[in-house]
């Protein structure tokens, strides 16, 4: 099950450029469509799943899950529909998701090294300590 929803992309991106990103034939199927969304969704869980094990998370992670790993989610599943879209390499304006991209891999990054915090620890198995903030 992936870490996000179509609703959690729209939210990011937009409707309008999502349906186009996802439209890679350009025939408006809405059935193929809604597969590819559902295919970025997955790749974009795969991916996060694959760096974090690194970190000995407990994966996939159960639901509900952490606010941050669901946003990363959202953010590598446009990235991904928005590349695929790409016809003209050359065309520096389209590069501009590229900010996406290694903002979630930063998030990742952070989070296998332990210096963000996921709110559900319980799935953390590693030996890194938490703190506790005092009320």
């Amino acid at each position: 099950m992936a870490y996000c929803t179509r609703t959690d992309v729209e939210n990011v991106y937009g409707v309008d450029n999502l349906l186009d990103w996802a439209d890679v034939n350009g025939t408006g199927d809405a059935a193929e469509i809604a597969t590819r969304i559902v295919w970025s969704m997955d790749r974009a869980t795969r991916r996060i799943d694959a760096r974090l094990q690194r970190r000995n998370f407990e994966i996939p992670f159960v639901s509900p899950y952490p606010g941050i790993v669901v946003d990363t989610a959202a953010d590598l599943a446009g990235y991904y529909l928005y590349f695929a879209r790409m016809l003209d390499a050359e065309d520096r304006s389209k590069n501009n998701l590229s900010h996406m991209l290694k903002g979630a891999e930063q998030t990742l990054d952070e989070i296998v090294k332990g210096e963000i915090i996921l709110a559900n620890t319980m799935q953390d198995h590693t030996d890194a300590p938490f703190i506790k903030k005092s009320s």
